[in-house]
Protein backbone atom coordinates (compact mmCIF):
# COMPACT_ATOMS: atom_id res chain seq x y z
CA UNK A 1 0.00 0.00 0.00
CA UNK A 2 2.81 2.46 0.86
CA UNK A 3 4.43 1.84 -2.54
CA UNK A 4 1.16 2.66 -4.29
CA UNK A 5 0.77 5.91 -2.34
CA UNK A 6 4.32 7.02 -3.16
CA UNK A 7 3.93 6.23 -6.87
CA UNK A 8 0.67 8.15 -7.06
CA UNK A 9 2.18 11.19 -5.34
CA UNK A 10 5.27 11.17 -7.52
CA UNK A 11 3.20 10.96 -10.69
CA UNK A 12 0.85 13.82 -9.77
CA UNK A 13 1.46 16.70 -12.16
CA UNK A 14 0.01 19.62 -10.26
CA UNK A 15 -0.90 20.76 -6.78
CA UNK A 16 -4.60 20.55 -7.60
CA UNK A 17 -4.17 16.98 -8.80
CA UNK A 18 -2.28 16.13 -5.61
CA UNK A 19 -5.06 17.52 -3.43
CA UNK A 20 -7.65 15.60 -5.44
CA UNK A 21 -5.62 12.40 -5.08
CA UNK A 22 -5.23 13.01 -1.32
CA UNK A 23 -8.98 13.25 -0.87
CA UNK A 24 -9.55 10.05 -2.82
CA UNK A 25 -6.77 8.27 -0.92
CA UNK A 26 -8.14 9.35 2.47
CA UNK A 27 -11.45 7.73 1.57
CA UNK A 28 -9.74 4.65 0.13
CA UNK A 29 -6.80 4.06 2.51
CA UNK A 30 -7.77 6.13 5.52
CA UNK A 31 -6.25 9.17 7.16
CA UNK A 32 -3.57 7.12 8.97
CA UNK A 33 -1.98 6.08 5.66
CA UNK A 34 -1.82 9.70 4.50
CA UNK A 35 -0.23 10.81 7.77
CA UNK A 36 2.38 8.05 7.43
CA UNK A 37 3.19 9.27 3.92
CA UNK A 38 3.49 12.91 5.07
CA UNK A 39 5.90 11.83 7.82
CA UNK A 40 7.97 9.85 5.31
CA UNK A 41 8.16 12.82 2.90
CA UNK A 42 9.41 15.12 5.68
CA UNK A 43 12.14 12.63 6.68
CA UNK A 44 13.60 12.12 3.18
CA UNK A 45 16.78 14.20 2.78
CA UNK A 46 16.87 16.63 -0.12
CA UNK A 47 18.94 15.29 -3.03
CA UNK A 48 20.77 18.63 -3.33
CA UNK A 49 22.00 18.39 0.26
CA UNK A 50 23.09 14.78 -0.25
CA UNK A 51 25.02 15.70 -3.40
CA UNK A 52 26.78 18.62 -1.68
CA UNK A 53 27.65 16.55 1.39
CA UNK A 54 29.04 13.63 -0.66
CA UNK A 55 31.35 16.01 -2.51
CA UNK A 56 32.43 17.89 0.61
CA UNK A 57 33.25 14.64 2.44
CA UNK A 58 35.31 13.39 -0.50
CA UNK A 59 33.09 10.30 -0.91
CA UNK A 60 31.83 11.00 -4.41
CA UNK A 61 31.66 14.00 -6.71
CA UNK A 62 30.09 12.24 -9.72
CA UNK A 63 26.59 13.64 -9.07
CA UNK A 64 27.97 17.05 -8.12
CA UNK A 65 29.73 17.22 -11.49
CA UNK A 66 26.47 16.29 -13.25
CA UNK A 67 24.41 18.84 -11.34
CA UNK A 68 26.80 21.75 -10.81
CA UNK A 69 30.09 21.04 -12.58
CA UNK A 70 31.45 22.75 -15.66
CA UNK A 71 30.66 20.99 -18.89
CA UNK A 72 33.50 19.65 -21.02
CA UNK A 73 31.55 20.46 -24.18
CA UNK A 74 29.34 23.36 -25.17
CA UNK A 75 26.99 20.88 -26.85
CA UNK A 76 24.99 18.04 -25.38
CA UNK A 77 23.28 15.18 -27.20
CA UNK A 78 21.40 12.43 -25.37
CA UNK A 79 19.39 9.34 -26.27
CA UNK A 80 16.45 9.94 -23.95
CA UNK A 81 14.93 6.56 -24.75
CA UNK A 82 17.98 4.74 -23.34
CA UNK A 83 19.19 7.46 -20.95
CA UNK A 84 16.12 9.39 -19.70
CA UNK A 85 18.19 11.12 -17.00
CA UNK A 86 20.48 12.55 -19.72
CA UNK A 87 23.69 11.48 -18.02
CA UNK A 88 25.65 10.06 -20.98
CA UNK A 89 26.55 12.84 -23.42
CA UNK A 90 26.79 11.33 -26.91
CA UNK A 91 27.94 14.50 -28.69
CA UNK A 92 31.39 13.02 -29.43
CA UNK A 93 30.08 9.68 -30.78
CA UNK A 94 31.19 9.51 -34.43
CA UNK A 95 28.38 7.16 -35.51
CA UNK A 96 25.83 9.78 -34.39
CA UNK A 97 27.34 12.84 -36.11
CA UNK A 98 24.95 12.71 -39.10
CA UNK A 99 21.91 12.37 -36.83
CA UNK A 100 23.12 15.12 -34.47
CA UNK A 101 23.81 17.57 -37.31
CA UNK A 102 20.43 16.78 -38.89
CA UNK A 103 18.65 17.45 -35.59
CA UNK A 104 20.70 20.60 -35.02
CA UNK A 105 19.77 21.94 -38.47
CA UNK A 106 16.09 21.17 -37.83
CA UNK A 107 16.20 22.88 -34.42
CA UNK A 108 17.92 26.00 -35.79
CA UNK A 109 15.38 26.23 -38.63
CA UNK A 110 12.51 26.07 -36.15
CA UNK A 111 14.11 28.68 -33.87
CA UNK A 112 14.61 31.06 -36.81
CA UNK A 113 10.99 30.59 -37.88
CA UNK A 114 9.90 31.47 -34.34
CA UNK A 115 12.24 34.51 -34.38
CA UNK A 116 14.15 33.31 -31.34
CA UNK A 117 16.57 36.13 -30.31
CA UNK A 118 19.46 33.67 -29.94
CA UNK A 119 19.38 32.99 -33.67
CA UNK A 120 20.00 36.65 -34.56
CA UNK A 121 22.80 37.29 -32.07
CA UNK A 122 20.52 38.79 -29.39
CA UNK A 123 20.48 35.90 -26.94
CA UNK A 124 21.76 38.14 -24.15
CA UNK A 125 18.21 39.41 -23.71
CA UNK A 126 17.54 36.30 -21.63
CA UNK A 127 20.17 37.48 -19.12
CA UNK A 128 18.63 40.94 -18.79
CA UNK A 129 15.34 40.02 -17.18
CA UNK A 130 14.93 41.44 -13.71
CA UNK A 131 15.10 39.67 -10.40
CA UNK A 132 12.54 39.97 -7.66
CA UNK A 133 15.31 41.00 -5.24
CA UNK A 134 18.17 43.41 -5.83
CA UNK A 135 20.68 40.89 -4.49
CA UNK A 136 19.82 38.57 -7.37
CA UNK A 137 21.71 40.72 -9.89
CA UNK A 138 25.23 39.34 -10.42
CA UNK A 139 24.75 37.37 -7.23
CA UNK A 140 27.80 35.12 -7.51
CA UNK A 141 30.30 37.90 -8.24
CA UNK A 142 28.90 40.15 -5.52
CA UNK A 143 28.85 37.30 -2.98
CA UNK A 144 32.46 36.35 -3.76
CA UNK A 145 33.53 40.00 -3.35
CA UNK A 146 32.01 39.97 0.15
CA UNK A 147 29.20 42.44 -0.53
CA UNK A 148 26.80 40.22 1.40
CA UNK A 149 26.69 36.82 3.09
CA UNK A 150 24.47 33.82 2.48
CA UNK A 151 22.67 34.51 5.75
CA UNK A 152 21.59 38.00 4.76
CA UNK A 153 20.33 37.13 1.29
CA UNK A 154 17.11 35.79 2.75
CA UNK A 155 16.71 33.21 -0.01
CA UNK A 156 19.69 30.84 0.12
CA UNK A 157 20.22 28.03 2.59
CA UNK A 158 23.56 28.49 4.38
CA UNK A 159 24.48 24.87 3.62
CA UNK A 160 24.16 25.50 -0.14
CA UNK A 161 27.16 27.80 -0.50
CA UNK A 162 30.83 26.96 -0.52
CA UNK A 163 33.05 29.20 1.60
CA UNK A 164 35.89 29.31 -0.94
CA UNK A 165 35.99 29.46 -4.74
CA UNK A 166 35.93 25.99 -6.32
CA UNK A 167 38.57 26.66 -8.97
Amino acid sequence: MDDLIIKVFRSAESFRMTIHICIIMIFHFGLLAILRLATWIMMVPQPKIQILNMRRSGKNDFYWQLAFGKRSSSEEFFNVMVDPECIINLVEEEELIVLRLSMQTRMEKMLKEKEDPRMSGNGDIFNQHGFNKEKGWNYHERFMEGEFTVENTGWINPTDAENEPLD
